[in-house]
């Protein structure tokens, strides 16, 4: 693999290598003997694997739009709850009626910030593993 052509008018014409046909077929071929060569338990150690990212990119992704769900959920409480006072004030609810609204809301409201700083706790922890997976592997 190298620089084939040399160009002139260009400063530096060997800055994008080409890759010979024939170089690139052999890297494949190389691959492929080593897939083939490989032994059923070294192949289902690379589909568990496989299988272990896939679901944990999905996991990822689950808990993401969870995160997203929950902070508009408790946006649309905090309003709920400014307006239930309004209507309060303006004698539109009674005060009884307001409190046991209210008083379920925040329960509400407890319980989903509850599950959002776990969530948020895990995908902390997942980027520190990541992070320290990246960093074991560049030491290497």
């Amino acid at each position: 693999m190298g620089c084939t052509q040399k160009r002139e008018g260009i400063s530096s014409p060997c800055s994008g290598v080409r890759v010979k046909y024939e170089d690139l077929i052999e890297l494949v071929k190389q691959d492929l003997n080593s897939f083939i060569k490989m032994s059923d338990e070294e192949i289902k150690l690379i589909a568990d694997e496989l299988v272990k990212t896939n679901l944990s990119e999905n996991a990822v992704f689950g808990r993401k739009e969870k995160i997203d769900k929950i902070k508009s959920r408790l946006s649309i409480i905090d309003k709920m709850i400014s307006k239930l006072y309004l209507d309060n004030a303006e004698g539109k609810i009674s005060d009884k009626r307001l409190k046991i609204t209210v008083d379920g809301l925040e329960n509400e409201y407890d319980t989903l910030t509850q599950n959002l700083s776990g969530l948020v706790e895990r995908e902390k922890d997942e980027e520190s593993l990541e992070n320290d997976v990246s960093l074991k592997f560049f030491n290497l």
